[in-house]
């Protein structure tokens, strides 16, 4: 499967770096697995070229059949090395709250991951947050859109030291082989076929703070990122 096209929807080049984390931590070589999806195994600084969210999906998938892991998404959220953290996951867990940390990555996320359409509800009662990739409909996507959801979930744990009072959480895939393990993990009702991949909560939740807060950094990372995509946006 071939990398991104320049004006392609693509993702991070740190998703492979999470692949590859997941896949070396099971004592699995990542190569052949990137090798299948025509991604580079090294390709995932994230100053290295994007990559097609189909190319992604390919490493998802191949990683859940080389490890024999169905929830490979699921288990890839949980488990996430925070050590392997993009920029713009570093500097939402500096934010100071929830929803500060929301409105940060709906913000800066479609600079980074063109092929992700994120949306921010905070005014709505439960609040939602969404994430949905953008494809063509050839590749499956079901442990990416799982990981998206369970990796965002398990951050805001992290962050916050308490679980996440979730009201729901749906998904746009028909269905899953990991119902029971989702339901677990989620703790509330779980949904597929919907319009979204999004989540839901009391609008109370957005002011429950960070514990990984850092004032400093969060502003001096808001700064950066601004002027950064600023200047690639003229430059567009």
């Amino acid at each position: 499967m071939p990398e991104s096209a320049n004006f392609a929807p693509s993702l991070s080049p740190r998703f492979a770096a999470y692949v590859r984390d997941y896949l070396m931590d099971r004592g699995v070589n990542p190569g052949p697995v990137f090798e299948s999806c025509g991604v580079p195994f090294e390709h995932n600084d994230e100053t290295d070229r994007p990559i097609a969210v189909e190319a992604v999906a390919c490493l998802f998938e191949r990683a859940a059949d080389v490890a024999n892991d169905s929830a490979m998404g699921l288990s890839m959220g949980q488990n996430f090395h925070y050590e392997s953290s993009s920029l713009l996951i570093v500097a939402m867990l500096s934010a100071p709250s929830v929803g500060e940390g929301i409105r940060f990555l709906n913000r800066y996320d479609r600079f980074i991951d063109t092929g992700i359409t994120t949306a921010f509800y905070p005014g709505r009662s439960p609040a939602e947050f969404s994430a949905d990739l953008v494809h063509d409909g050839g590749a499956d996507m079901t442990q990416l859109n799982e990981y998206l959801m369970g990796f965002l979930v398990q951050t805001l744990t992290t962050a916050t030291r308490k679980a996440v009072p979730l009201l729901q959480v749906s998904f746009q895939h028909a269905r899953s082989d990991n119902v029971s393990a989702l339901r677990s993990f989620f703790n509330c009702e779980v949904v597929f076929g919907a319009e979204h991949n999004s989540v839901a909560f009391h609008p109370k939740y957005l002011d429950e703070p960070f514990m990984t807060s850092n004032k400093l950094l969060f502003r001096v990372l808001q700064n950066v990122m601004e002027t950064h995509f600023s200047i690639s946006d003229s430059h567009g």
